[in-house]
């Protein structure tokens, strides 16, 4: 007889830790139970009750799914509230060193999630076809004249800025991304083969196309890749889905009043190394708000200014991961982080005249 996997156990026991809904335990008794008969009908090959605790199964989880989207905007309506006017932008007073903030994938959302991590608050939202701000104090949405995204009100939406990625790519963009794609290839030449047999295939490529190429060759050689990609949105930016190019975060990072240091790994070289000394030298600036890191087809973050109380220790943030956040010694993390091959790290910094995210309030309020 077929059986399926109970794949929501997980997501509902994070749910669960809200603790603000007794429908939600109700429910979560009632998924129990119909677990049970499950592994009893199994047992007698019933085929026909099984069947039906399968479809309650299903029902139930999405009242569970619902009643948990619905309880995340209350909470998320209860901290619009909880604010009170500091001059030309607002403070949020909702107990900033005692609440996290975490968001779970949705879609190729990954980006987006890792950056408010960082900054501990949905400050970047998708809203698809609309304008670039949302006011969520007034409900509306704002063109870039009418918004200050400075203010704690204001959302960036990210499908937005992903059109006006697409759009600006050849006049704003063109020659940095050139520029990088160069600087890349050259480092990669520079290097030694790797032991990686996944990664020699790359680095002999590069170099049997690129050696003893000057750097307007290596530039008339990337133009059919440039050439070939600019229409696909994957190269870009999706709206589809929202997989963001890291290059995408640059302007986003500037605008909020935030510095950052970006470090790019060798290309074809699953083994580069070199992030690791300026990581090691960053990661306990006091100054340092977080880390954005891009990975083969996903982003993470090293989120500072949330609740983690072990000495040496730092919060790993995945918003595809069972827990998102985890606390890792940083002789587990560094060994973690080389096994994920990182593909470029952004550290981000702010100060007294950055955005007043939940996290640079932490930071300038101290421990």
């Amino acid at each position: 007889m077929a059986t399926r996997n109970n794949t929501f156990s997980k997501e509902l026991k994070q749910n669960l830790t809200l603790k603000i809904s007794k429908k939600l335990k109700k429910y979560a008794k009632q998924l129990k139970k119909i677990e049970k008969n499950i592994e009893t009908h199994i047992e007698e090959d019933n085929a026909s009750s099984l069947e039906n605790n399968f479809k309650r199964q299903d029902v139930l989880t999405e009242k569970i799914k619902k009643k948990t989207l619905k309880l995340k905007k209350k909470l998320a309506e209860k901290a619009e509230r909880s604010v009170v006017n500091t001059g030309s932008h607002r403070l949020n007073t909702s107990k900033p060193n005692t609440i996290d903030y975490k968001e779970t994938q949705d879609k190729l959302l990954c980006g987006k999630h890792a950056f408010n991590h960082i900054l501990q608050e949905n400050k970047l939202e998708w809203f698809p076809k609309m304008p670039n701000y949302y006011n969520t104090r007034t409900k509306k949405f704002l063109d870039e004249k009418e918004a200050d995204p400075m203010d704690p009100a204001i959302q960036i939406n990210m499908f937005y800025e992903c059109d006006k990625y697409k759009t600006h790519f050849k006049e704003t963009i063109r020659q940095g991304w050139f520029a990088e794609e160069i600087a890349r290839i050259r480092k990669s030449l520079e290097s030694e083969r790797p032991t990686n047999p996944y990664d020699q295939k790359g680095w002999n490529n590069t170099q049997r196309i690129y050696k003893n190429k000057t750097d307007n060759n290596i530039r008339k050689k990337l133009e059919p890749l440039f050439t070939n990609n600019e229409h696909d949105p994957e190269f870009f930016c999706s709206n589809k889905n929202g997989n963001f190019p890291a290059d995408m975060f640059d302007s986003i990072i500037r605008r909020l009043g935030f510095t950052y240091d970006k470090v790019s790994m060798v290309l074809n070289n699953s083994q580069d190394l070199s992030w690791i000394e300026p990581f090691q030298r960053n990661i306990d600036k006091p100054n340092l708000l977080g880390v954005l890191i891009n990975i083969p087809g996903h982003y993470v973050a090293i989120p500072k200014y949330v609740n983690n109380s072990k000495k040496n220790h730092y919060i790993f943030a995945d918003s595809a991961g069972d827990t998102i956040f985890t606390s890792m010694h940083i002789d587990e993390l560094i060994p973690y982080l080389i096994d994920l091959k990182p593909r470029a790290m952004f550290f981000i910094y702010a100060d007294e005249g950055s955005y007043k995210s939940v996290a640079v309030q932490r930071m300038l309020r101290g421990p």
